[in-house]
């Protein structure tokens, strides 16, 4: 990287992109799972799976941004 702004491949942002929509898709079942779960240690285990989707989401969002890469169907 010379001069300060990153650049990556037409592939790579592909790549990004749908990472993106796997995890969002990842915690939105978890999240529809979470509320159908009765036994309280599934739903604290589906929660935190859901978490981790949700933080994998924000940090695909941060390195998108960097990039200047927009988001799926956006």
């Amino acid at each position: 990287m010379i001069g300060g702004n990153p650049s990556i491949s037409e592939r790579e942002k592909l790549y990004l992109q749908d990472q993106l929509k796997a995890e969002q898709l990842c915690a939105t079942k978890c999240n529809v799972y979470s509320q159908q779960a009765e036994d309280p240690q599934i739903k604290n285990l589906i929660e935190k799976m859901r978490s981790s989707c949700q933080k994998r989401v924000d940090t695909l969002n941060t390195l998108m941004g960097r990039f200047g890469i927009s988001q799926p169907g956006s």
